[in-house]
């Protein structure tokens, strides 16, 4: 499956914790390429943004927790990103600067947020290659 037609099945889909939001976004994309469902361990397991954050928290962090993720789904990780890698990035949201999953597309990251998906410059913490 192509970004554009991955990001064409979902684009429409209102956000929803735990079945359409920022992680599920994310682990929608790794599957759709082939791979394992990174978020299996976590999935089912919050179903508001309090208990996301707790699973979050509980978890070590959003950067621990996808870490786990891909390497039970075998994904490896990447040095650099390329079009088409996944990422836990650093970037700015509504309420500030957040840590975030999203999607290279070769210069930019796409992410989906309560307002939809949004396209931007991000920092990168870590990357893999689905």
């Amino acid at each position: 499956m192509t970004l554009a037609a991955y990001m064409a099945e979902i684009e429409a889909r209102p956000w929803s914790w735990g079945s359409h939001d920022c992680c599920t976004f994310l682990a929608g994309w790794v599957m759709a390429r082939g791979n394992p469902d990174p978020m299996e361990f976590i999935r089912d397991r919050y179903d508001s943004e309090r208990s996301a954050l707790r699973r979050i928290r509980e978890g070590g962090g959003l950067e621990r927790l996808w870490m786990r993720g891909m390497i039970e789904a075998g994904v490896p990780e990447a040095d650099e990103p390329r079009a088409g890698d996944v990422g836990v990035i650093r970037a700015t949201t509504v309420d500030g600067i957040n840590e975030a999953c999203g999607i290279y597309t070769g210069d930019r990251w796409l992410t989906l947020g309560l307002r939809g998906i949004e396209c931007g410059p991000a920092e990168l913490i870590m990357v893999w290659r689905p």
